[in-house]
């Protein structure tokens, strides 16, 4: 869903946990792509997190190893205190998509 010529366009996405219906679900540009059951019961915790940076072979002790080219950006983060629907997804990508 994520292939090489969409590097360098402007992309919504978004993870919904829904703890109450033990489903995560993935969206692109407000559709929904993927999703998959929960295997862990609430409350979900990140650990080691960086925003922004891709680089899977990078870790919480492996220093700054991690990619962070300057060509990639992180235009927004909203962390919400509660799982959104399809709709509810669909209408921030409509609100904050550029013109």
């Amino acid at each position: 869903m994520l292939t090489l010529d969409k590097l360098g366009m402007w992309l919504h996405l978004a993870v919904v946990l829904d703890g109450k219906a033990r489903q995560v679900v993935h969206y692109v540009n407000g559709a929904p792509v993927a999703r998959e059951a929960l295997k862990v019961a609430p409350p979900y915790r990140l650990s080691s997190t960086e925003l922004g940076n891709w680089n899977a072979k990078s870790g919480p002790n492996l220093g700054r190893q991690a990619d962070s080219q300057p060509e990639r950006a992180l235009d927004e983060f909203e962390l919400f205190s509660r799982a959104f629907n399809d709709a509810e997804v669909h209408d921030l990508y409509v609100k904050g998509r550029p013109d």
